[in-house]
């Protein structure tokens, strides 16, 4: 039946939300930004040259790459409850500062801003993961880890649109970065009260349902980890159509979450709220 796990499981959806809320918020707020044929007016626009556009949309996923290097052994090795949280504020606190950046700093100082976001953000993904793992029964690990992962389509789904109506509004493009805070900083108040890194340190969760998690989990022996064959590893077959599956579908997202929303207001000349 439903327990507590499934709340971690809803948590940590809602934190893949919350991660395409950023992702939206640049991708449509660039858009919004250097649009000559805004709709809304009342707010200035960039006349920034496409060469700093591009740059400002693949700056997030650089700086995602580059954190997600370190992102899974951090999360290994500290508390991810808490890693997570400091990554959702980080990124809020980003998120509030666009306005203010790219007005006195231009597209350079936004690309900055938005590698500094990919960065942060790249915590998110093995933080669910490893999250989710420690909460997952083994008979159950797949159907959770299936419900955490439907937070970053959903949320693009939802936020691309709520972007664009967001800038026509009164208050205009900076309305989408403040509702990108807004969303994380809500998030994480929830998480901070409701979660936790483990069944064990839960305060909400009943002794059976933490008993059935323990003892349907796989055990390790404490023990030194053997070396890792990294030869073997790499020039495995499994391994490398893994990873050509992976490359190619987040090569399909990144260009559906970055380029589509450029390409329907500049080519198809549609205005910022029928972009998404």
């Amino acid at each position: 039946g439903l327990g507590y796990r499934h709340v971690m499981a809803t948590l940590a959806l809602l934190l893949g939300f919350v991660m395409s809320v950023f992702q939206a918020g640049i991708t449509v707020g660039i858009v919004s930004m250097t649009s000559k044929n805004s709709s809304n007016t009342d707010f200035e626009e960039f006349d920034w040259p496409s060469t700093g556009k591009n740059a400002i949309l693949s700056s997030y996923f650089w700086g995602s790459l580059l954190g997600s290097l370190p992102a899974g052994y951090l999360g290994q090795k500290l508390n991810v409850k808490f890693l997570i949280m400091g990554g959702t504020l980080v990124d809020s606190v980003l998120a509030s500062l666009t306005p203010t950046v790219a007005r006195a700093g231009g597209w350079q100082g936004y690309c900055v801003l938005a590698s500094l976001q990919g960065f942060v953000a790249s915590l998110f993904a093995p933080g669910m993961y490893i999250l989710v793992s420690r909460w997952a029964p083994r008979i159950e690990s797949t159907t959770l880890l299936g419900l955490a992962n439907l937070g970053a389509p959903l949320g693009t789904a939802i936020a691309l649109p709520v972007c664009g109506l967001l800038a026509k509004g009164p208050f205009g493009w900076p309305s989408i970065f403040y509702f990108g805070t807004l969303i994380s900083l809500l998030w994480t108040t929830i998480f901070f009260i409701f979660g936790s890194q483990s069944p064990s340190e839960s305060r909400f969760i009943s002794d059976a349902e933490k008993e059935y998690i323990i003892v349907n989990q796989n055990k390790t022996v404490a023990q030194k980890a053997p070396p890792i064959p990294w030869g073997r590893l790499l020039t495995s077959r499994a391994v490398i159509i893994l990873f050509l599956a992976e490359v190619a579908n987040g090569f399909g997202s990144g260009i559906m979450q970055s380029e589509v929303p450029s390409y329907v207001h500049d080519v198809l000349d549609l205005p910022i709220e029928l972009v998404t």
